[in-house]
This record gives structure tokens, C-alpha cells and sequence, in this order.
């Protein structure tokens, strides 16, 4: 089984993670802009055979390892931090 987290985010927090993201001019401007985009990105990574877990990532949190790990918030900070989440949530503790 192929197995794929995807960067999830709260509604009410939409705003707040765009205004803390240093590429907030390439992210979609409304959440449900970027949902439709995601849900489109869950069934293209179906279709190829992938199992989808959503990684809800909580704009605090987020801001907080960015900041204890020294790095600006972007795409791929927010995409390690998911990918943070779910090993951790498979058991892997050690900080990826």
C-alpha cells in the first residue's frame, strides 16, 4: 500500500496561516478556493494508487516548531510539518 500525507488546514484559520506564510501570494486566497484544489489533489493521488491521510495542521503549532526550528513558513515548511505530524503519529518521534 502506498501511503501519502496532505497538508490539511482549519477553516477559521485560513486567514492566520496565509498571513504568517512568506508565500502567502501563491496560495489560494479563500479556503475554499485551496479546498477544492486539495480534494482535486486527493483524487488524482487515488487514482495513481495512493492512500490519502489528511494532516490538519494547527497554525500555533505550525508557527511554533517554525520558529523552534528557525525556519520561515512556506510551502515546504508547512509540507515538513505535516509530514512531522504523521510520523509521529506512526511512532517516529525522532524531529524530521
Amino acid at each position: 500500500m502506498k501511503e501519502v500525507g496532505l497538508a490539511f488546514y482549519y477553516r477559521e484559520q485560513w486567514d492566520k496561516i496565509r498571513s504568517y506564510s512568506k508565500d502567502r501570494a501563491n496560495m489560494a486566497k479563500s479556503y475554499d478556493d485551496w479546498l477544492a484544489g486539495a480534494e482535486k489533489k486527493i483524487k488524482e493521488l487515488e487514482s495513481q494508487g495512493y492512500t490519502v491521510n489528511r494532516t490538519y495542521i494547527d497554525v500555533n503549532m505550525l508557527v511554533a516548531w517554525a520558529k523552534r526550528n528557525r525556519l520561515k513558513i512556506d510551502g515546504k515548511t508547512r509540507s515538513d510539518f505535516a509530514n512531522h505530524l504523521m510520523a509521529n503519529r506512526h511512532g517516529f518521534t525522532d524531529n524530521i
